[in-house]
């Protein structure tokens, strides 16, 4: 009885410890990576409370997710298929701001915004760009307030996507860029 007793803590002890990892590799999956640069989104008419220098009224993120999918088939003979691009809509994460009351007004009213334009630089004494995001038409289609955290959906007709790689010493060479069009 005793044996049986001490294989059945066992048992459940190992149990236990496979559900809690299995948990927890579920739960860290379901959060987006924390930022380690500093983001910044500039909207036509808009103003944001950022103070960094060069993007002054600029509207500071904690994040940002956009997601690109394209229905292409693999082609015979060895060429590639065609598809159509799907950009879904760029969803950025920030505080509270001035940018809170027209950016939600924009959502109600379906207001096109003319341009923007979101750019990722380094932290520290001497910041540089790393990657800039124009768009083009813009429209808030979501707001979400959730604890002074805010969760706002853009939508939008055209971006080109710039990132400006470096080499080991920092010297930055030529950007690299993509673009898409919904026309």
């Amino acid at each position: 009885m005793r044996k049986l007793r001490i294989k059945l803590i066992v048992i459940i002890g190992l149990f236990m410890m496979i559900s809690g990892v299995a948990s927890a590799a579920v739960s860290s999956s379901d959060a987006p990576p924390p930022l380690s640069h500093d983001a910044y989104l500039r909207l036509d008419g808009i103003a944001g409370d950022s103070k960094a220098r060069h993007y002054e009224n600029w509207i500071v993120l904690s994040g940002v997710q956009f997601e690109v999918s394209n229905n292409a088939k693999a082609a015979n003979g060895g060429g590639s298929g065609s598809g159509r691009a799907a950009v879904d809509s760029f969803t950025v994460t920030k505080n509270l701001d001035a940018a809170s009351t027209p950016l939600l007004q924009a959502a109600l009213s379906g207001t096109n915004i003319k341009s923007g334009q979101f750019v990722l630089t380094t932290r520290g004494e001497a910041p540089s760009t790393v990657l800039t995001i124009d768009l083009n038409a813009v429209n808030v289609t979501g707001y979400e307030f959730n604890n002074e955290q805010e969760t706002i959906r853009l939508t939008f007709n055209a971006m080109k996507f710039s990132y400006s790689p470096s080499d080991p010493k920092g010297n930055k060479s030529s950007p690299v860029s993509a673009s898409w069009n919904s026309k």
